[in-house]
């Protein structure tokens, strides 16, 4: 393909590989854009997709332009988020030699160790669940979703009870807002202190994460933004048994959730809140930025 000529979608071709029903609305503003658009990993949905779109892995890999995963993932084992698959979706070696030189790869997140194999193998890539412009407007279904989810899992209201949000990113800061929103009394942990500063200006009540053994017992509800291990077994067994736990943060999230199951506690990690809550809100989200960017980076090419 000459990417000098590529200034519309037309004639791309396209595979969207996993996610969830947010990759829907995207299949249907690429095929509206013109572009030639197959999908893998969704035979639970099948009737959502012409049947001549549902290819398998060797023929959508190998034929693509754009290779699209979600903003979920790829994990460190090559594991992609494919909830509507009948079976596992593995990226590896052997599919990584399938994609052809120069073709591009959008996904939420990807191995380290897939980068660099791809950097050698000549395929171009963008990680797009870290972009400001998908990100932030990513938040605001996530919070929808992780609060919904913290009312079906707890036997207290939201209103008057004591939440903790772990990390004040992007997601954190929209979250407890909401949260706020709903009488909530909102406690903002974070490690820097510019960040807690902030916090507290807008009038959280907030907390060194390395002091949290001190206050943590008193959370009714607690949302881990933080991709990293927090919530440790030493401080889960500071919780009450009613606390409820909500993991956000993206793989592998934040919670020693073993220890929690020994523990007995209500935790759960919850990836992809946007598809499963608000599919087409979030799908739009995409529709209107992904556009724009693989343009861009397919005319950056040749530059």
């Amino acid at each position: 393909m000459n990417y000098n000529m590529v200034g519309s979608l037309k004639g791309l071709k396209v595979t969207i590989v996993g996610g969830d029903k947010r990759e829907v609305e995207l299949f249907k503003y690429f095929v509206k854009a013109g572009a030639l658009v197959n999908v893998i990993g969704f035979e639970k949905l099948a009737l959502y997709f012409p049947r001549k779109s549902l290819s398998t892995i060797r023929e959508g890999i190998q034929d693509a332009d754009i290779l699209i995963f979600s903003l979920t993932g790829i994990d460190d084992d090559g594991k992609v988020y494919a909830p509507y698959a009948e079976k596992e979706i593995i990226l590896d070696m052997e599919k990584l030699f399938l994609i052809k030189k120069g073709a591009l790869i959008l996904s939420g997140y990807i191995p380290e160790h897939f980068k660099k194999e791809l950097n050698e193998l000549g395929i171009y890539f963008q990680e797009t669940a870290p972009l400001n412009e998908i990100s932030i407007q990513n938040a605001v279904p996530t919070a929808e979703g992780a609060i919904l989810r913290a009312m079906e899992m707890t036997d207290i209201t939201i209103h008057g009870s004591n939440v903790f949000v772990l990390g004040f990113g992007r997601c954190g800061l929209i979250l407890s807002d909401k949260l706020r929103g709903l009488s909530a009394k909102v406690t903002v942990v974070a490690r820097r202190d510019e960040i807690l500063s902030y916090a507290c200006a807008l009038g959280y009540r907030t907390l060194k994460l390395e002091s949290i053994h001190e206050k943590i017992n008193e959370a009714d509800i607690i949302f881990n933004t933080i991709p990293a291990l927090v919530l440790t077994a030493e401080l889960l067994c500071l919780l009450s048994k009613n606390t409820v736990i909500i993991d956000i943060a993206s793989y592998p999230g934040g919670v020693d959730f073993a220890a929690a199951f020994r523990l007995g506690l209500k935790a759960e990690l919850m990836p992809g809140i946007p598809g499963r809550i608000a599919p087409k809100s979030a799908g739009k989200i995409l529709a209107s930025i992904y556009p724009a960017l693989i343009i861009k980076i397919l005319k950056g090419k040749e530059l």
